[in-house]
């Protein structure tokens, strides 16, 4: 009987496809992804993750936004699994809970593009008037978002900017 136990810091997509090798050889993952996916103990009987899932802190980021009282908000997001299903979780709750989606920009980063002319999204989102903005991304994009809102004086007061917790790697 040989055990192998695999630690996998990855990205979702990355995270996913070793779980399902892991699965079909017996062995274990342990993972830091958040895919809701990854829950499913049917299809991914040996993933184990010492992290909350994307549903989990939707559900957190929803009850921070009601407890300081903030009705109105924008969501900013990449177009990958991570950001889109983490924006969607996060509308879906927030209107549940009468929270105001305001302005709702997706960013499309190409494989060949680290820094996409974001400046539309950001002037949309700025003339809507929202101040409390959520950020669905990971690594490098959040940087590349930031510095471009400062560009557009959407930083420090009145503005709230609220990264899920990806957010740290690029920054």
């Amino acid at each position: 009987y040989c055990l192998i136990i695999l630690f996998i810091q990855s990205n979702s997509a990355v995270s996913v496809e070793v779980a399902q090798v892991a699965s079909y050889m017996g062995s274990i993952q342990i993972g830091l992804s958040s895919s809701v996916d990854l829950s499913n103990k049917e299809e991914y009987p040996s993933y184990v993750r010492p992290v909350g899932t994307v549903r989990m802190s939707a559900k957190s980021l929803v009850g921070v936004m009601l407890h300081f009282g903030w009705k109105r908000v924008g969501v900013i997001f990449t177009n990958d699994p991570f950001g889109s299903g983490s924006a969607t979780l996060f509308i879906q709750f927030a209107t549940a809970n009468g929270i105001e989606i305001v302005s709702y920009e997706k960013i499309s980063f190409n494989t060949n593009e680290t820094n996409p002319d974001i400046s539309e999204n950001l002037l949309k989102m700025k003339k809507s008037g929202v101040n409390i903005i959520l950020a669905c991304m990971v690594g490098n994009d959040i940087r590349h978002v930031l510095e471009n809102a400062y560009n557009y004086d959407m930083m420090g007061y009145p503005y709230v900017w609220i990264g899920t917790i990806w957010v740290n790697e690029g920054l």
